[in-house]
């Protein structure tokens, strides 16, 4: 359906049958005079739907709103006015229908003038599809091409083609638009762009459709959205729902019916404004005194704090869907190494032709336009789950390493389980109550879970169902439009565990609660409800039986999340929650050669980051933590 666009400065266009009818509408307010109908245009139905404009001066003084009613369709809309008396309605009609047009007072058009009629002109005939026909390069129809008729002979005068678009001029597309005479701009912080440009036909429809990346086969939001040109033919749409490197694809159609070629115009990228390092990592094995490739993983965003993918202006778009982050748009890398402060002498990996891990030193991982969203850590530290204080120690400790490596524009929640019916979120009063901690109170939260290394109470039972319901209701509390639900898992909920009191079944309170659980993260309840993708990382959960296991693979399945094996070892469940953290926060992948010291099995880097796309655009990030050596230090200074 298309969107209403208000518009200002439409003026009349000859030709469209305005036709002014004398009459009245239930009680009209008797100081509201009708439209100027003179000054008012419609169009005919398209996809189902009327658009039709006034220029200024159309709606009567003094009213905000003008209100238009379908006739025998029985449909209405009701259309803000601009402040120059100009208007743009959409309303469902038909061929022929007469269109009931009056000034009204309110959002909701309560208030009611006298009214003025015109109606709806009728559609031109359909076009024919034609197809490029082989072998002789010549157009068909659609129609016989499909019924298997021979192709025309080029000597008959039909058009010749070398693809189906070069028949466009036999479907009624005749009129031309220029891709330069129209401008896209970059998004607003809101995620929405402005499109406007002249076409050359007065009172023409210039349609929108967001493609996407279609093109490369990514799915599509196909977003549509249409308006009236002026008398000049210019034409503007604003708040259209956009992302950089997204097609708009832009055509025209004129009353006759014709149209113009549809053309593609990408979208650019939003602003840039922050740079996140979500990860260092060893690409190799990196071994003491000797030089090995690091990995970087970054994510630039834009105003609209979305992902985005610079061009780069080089060769290598296989990096991104525009170009990417390469090294050379990198300044200011420092490493140091921290325990002696001896600068790594960090350069650009080098390519090894015929090298399949050195192939490449840029890469992906993860959608990297990805938005800002919020994230809630689910962690089930019942007594069957985690029998001993330690196990809860290696959960809670790896949780926070994952917490420090979310990306700065998301927001971060915890929800704790330690029985059947008890999911608590942790520091519920942050963000409005909700729990949601932004990048500055991860500390808080950080410190607030160490307060559940304790032992559990005897005889407590899995929680997951309840832990699952309460961070779904932590997210729509929170009002997230991209929440994401990670859980640790190490005892699939099953009905041989549930403890009740209402004098329900084991089995009986066992499907509420998994009732409850699904709807509050998939959403089956209500049909527009947001989902909420689910990982669940399994720790030892190989062993459960299907039945029990059956449900934690509908929520993974359904919330269109992932399920993740692991065992309950640090070294496993730091692994596993990194490759959930980088599917999580898509990022760049640019690897760098450095010198490794000798630190023992790790070594600590401090990293700095600045990102600069032109001289205005620039975005730093700083990172800190531990890198792996592998061996070990096998001798000298700061040996094991």
């Amino acid at each position: 359906m298309w969107e209403r666009e208000l518009s200002k400065g439409f003026g009349a266009v000859a030709g469209l049958g305005v036709l002014l009818l004398a009459g009245c509408s239930g009680s009209p307010k008797n100081d509201i005079d009708p439209p100027d109908l003179d000054l008012v245009s419609v169009f005919y139905p398209v996809d189902g739907l009327v658009l039709g404009f006034g220029e200024p001066g159309a709606a009567p003084e003094g009213v905000d709103h003008v209100a238009v009613q379908a006739y025998p369709t029985s449909t209405g809309a009701c259309a803000e006015v601009e402040d120059d008396g100009s208007f743009q309605f959409s309303v469902v009609a038909i061929d022929n229908d007469v269109l009931e047009v009056t000034g009204a007072l309110g959002t909701g058009c309560g208030v009611r003038g006298a009214p003025a009629f015109t109606r709806v002109p009728a559609s031109p005939l359909p076009p024919v599809d034609y197809v490029c026909c082989f072998p002789t390069g010549t157009c068909q129809s659609k129609q016989n091409n499909d019924d298997g008729m021979p192709c025309p002979e080029a000597a008959t005068g039909v058009a010749t083609c070398e693809e189906d678009t070069h028949c466009g001029v036999l479907e009624g597309e005749y009129l031309d638009l220029e891709p330069e005479q129209i401008i896209v701009s970059s998004p607003d912080a809101s995620g929405r762009v402005s499109i406007e440009g002249r076409v050359g036909y007065p009172g023409a429809l210039v349609r929108v459709r967001n493609l996407g990346l279609s093109p490369l086969g990514l799915p599509s939001p196909d977003g549509r959205h249409a308006t009236i040109t002026d008398q000049n033919g210019n034409f503007s749409l604003t708040r259209v729902p956009a992302s950089g490197d997204d097609e708009l694809s832009v055509q025209v159609q004129d009353l006759n019916g014709f149209r113009s070629p549809p053309i593609g115009k990408r979208v650019p990228d939003a602003e840039l404004v922050g740079l996140d390092i979500v990860g260092v990592y060893a690409y190799e094995d990196l071994e003491a005194y000797k030089r090995g490739p690091l990995a970087l993983h970054i994510a630039p965003y834009g105003l609209d704090l979305k992902g985005m993918c610079p061009d780069d202006g080089q060769p290598g778009d296989w990096i991104c869907y525009t170009g990417g982050v390469t090294h050379d748009m990198i300044t200011g890398l420092t490493m140091t190494e921290v325990s002696s402060g001896g600068v790594l002498d960090a350069t650009p990996t080098a390519t090894v032709a015929g090298s399949a891990s050195l192939q490449y030193n840029t890469g992906v991982i993860g959608d990297v336009r990805s938005a800002k969203q919020e994230i809630v850590i689910v962690l089930d530290l019942s007594e069957s789950a985690t029998p001993t204080g330690t196990d809860r120690q290696i959960q809670i400790e790896e949780v926070k390493r994952m917490i420090d490596q979310i990306r700065a524009r998301d927001r971060i929640g915890a929800v704790v389980v330690e029985g059947w019916d008890v999911a608590t979120r942790v520091n519920p009063t942050i963000g409005e109550n909700t729990g949601m901690h932004r990048f500055e109170e991860r500390g808080t939260l950080k410190a607030a879970l160490d307060a559940y290394i304790r032992n559990p109470e005897e005889d407590s039972v899995s929680g997951a169902l309840a832990g699952l319901t309460e961070a779904g209701s932590m997210l729509r509390s929170a009002g997230s439009a991209n929440g994401k639900i990670v859980m640790l898992l190490a005892q699939a909920p099953s009905a041989r565990f549930e403890e009740t009191s209402t004098g329900q079944s084991q089995e009986e309170a066992y499907f509420d609660r998994r009732n409850a659980a699904f709807d509050a993260v998939v959403g089956r309840a209500e049909l527009f409800q947001v989902r909420f993708p689910t990982h669940v990382i399994g720790l030892g959960l190989v062993n459960q039986s299907q039945d029990d296991f059956s449900f934690v693979q509908d929520v993974t399945d359904f919330s269109r999340g992932r399920y993740w094996a692991s065992s309950k070892s640090a070294a496993d469940i730091r692994q596993t929650l990194t490759d959930v953290q980088q599917e999580l926060s898509g990022s760049f992948i640019l690897l760098y050669d450095i010198n490794t010291p000798c630190t023992g099995k790790s070594m600590s880097l401090d990293v700095q980051l600045t990102l600069e796309l032109d001289e205005t655009q620039r975005a730093t990030a700083q990172w800190s933590g531990p890198v792996r050596i592998a061996g070990g230090c096998p001798e000298g200074p700061g040996g094991n």
